[in-house]
């Protein structure tokens, strides 16, 4: 279940995380930085507060500076 997936998350004490679902990424600790795959574009111009929208891998290496 999502709510595993997270807590599973969480016991491995992960610092980021990536997931092509918005509700894991909301269910996860506030001191995993959460990354949203969207590669198409379904939530670019949607606001989210702590979730940073990831649409190619090739971006990742700029977002882990």
């Amino acid at each position: 279940t999502k709510e595993e997936k997270a807590a599973r998350i969480d016991s491995l004490r992960c610092t980021y995380y990536i997931d092509d679902l918005e509700e894991v990424l909301d269910q996860l600790n506030n001191r995993v930085t959460k990354i949203l795959y969207s590669p198409q574009q379904k939530h670019v111009n949607k606001k989210l507060d702590d979730i940073i929208v990831m649409q190619s891998w090739k971006e990742l290496k700029v977002i882990l500076k």
